[in-house]
C-alpha cells in the first residue's frame, strides 16, 4: 500500500512540474509579420494602432459622450501608443 501511495505521489509531482512549463508568445512579432504586406505610405506618423490590443480604446475616445480620462486610462493609452510606434519615443 505504501508503494502505491508513493508512486501516486511521485506521478502527481511529475505532472505538476510539467504543468509549470510556459511558452512565451511574442505577439508583436507575429503581428508585424502579418502586416508586413501593408502599404506603409498610407500612414506617415509611424504609429499603427492596430499593432496592439486596444484596451484604452483610443479610436472611440474624445467624443461627446467619452471625453474624460483618468490616470490609469492615460497611462494605458500612452503605453499602447508607445508599443504601436515600435517602442520609439512619440
Amino acid at each position: 500500500m505504501k508503494k502505491i501511495l508513493l508512486r501516486a505521489c511521485l506521478l502527481l509531482a511529475c505532472a505538476t512540474i510539467n504543468a509549470q512549463v510556459t511558452y512565451t508568445l511574442d505577439t508583436l512579432t507575429n503581428v508585424d509579420s502579418l502586416i508586413a504586406p501593408l502599404n506603409k505610405e498610407s500612414f506617415t506618423s509611424g504609429v499603427l494602432y492596430d499593432r496592439v490590443v486596444p484596451i484604452a480604446n483610443l479610436t472611440s475616445f474624445n467624443t461627446a459622450t467619452n471625453n474624460v480620462s483618468s490616470l490609469p486610462h492615460f497611462e494605458q493609452a500612452l503605453y499602447e501608443l508607445y508599443r504601436a510606434a515600435k517602442k520609439n519615443q512619440i
